[in-house]
């Protein structure tokens, strides 16, 4: 299934993480573009993902993420954490299910994303960048748990976490 093409009219009526509608399709051509990389990344976060709520427009956008940021090689941590946090919230908050037009689509995506993962972690020097990347890998792996942690800690709360549980060593 290709993925929703930019210019589709579906954009306009899907809804974000506040659960009004948001056309997410205007950021992800910028950043197809080259536009301000930041710029879109902070509206895609602010507007995708709101408390634990996300929407059809979080779901769509997940597809057109993936193949712009293989297009254009972006290894950005932005990229797979923000995927891993829909991706999370998928199930949670009463969010809405995934529409079936858009399934099929999502998950090649997430396999996309998965190879896409390997090779970035391969490059990768950042340590909040290795952490978003081996969230992607455990979710796309079906370990949950062990993508959360890399998800919610901070460098601060995994140091912590780690001294608790590994003190004897």
């Amino acid at each position: 299934m290709p993925t929703l093409a930019l210019n589709d009219n579906r954009w306009s009526k899907l809804k974000g993480g506040y659960r009004l509608p948001y056309d997410v399709s205007i950021p992800l051509k910028s950043l197809s573009s080259g536009a301000d990389k930041n710029a879109v990344w902070l509206e895609l976060w602010e507007e995708l993902h709101h408390q634990g709520d996300v929407g059809e427009a979080s779901y769509a956008a997940i597809p057109s993420l993936v193949d712009i940021c293989i297009a254009k090689n972006l290894i950005d941590w932005n990229l797979f954490h923000l995927a891993n946090v829909i991706e999370i919230c998928r199930t949670k908050n009463n969010n809405p299910p995934m529409p079936k037009w858009l399934g099929e689509s999502y998950r090649e995506a997430w396999g996309k994303l998965f190879i896409f993962s390997l090779e970035a972690l391969k490059k990768s020097k950042d340590d909040v960048l290795i952490r978003t990347i081996i969230s992607t890998i455990a979710l796309y792996k079906k370990q949950p748990k062990l993508a959360r942690i890399m998800t919610d800690l901070d460098e601060g709360e995994l140091n912590e976490f780690y001294d608790q549980m590994f003190e004897d060593f």
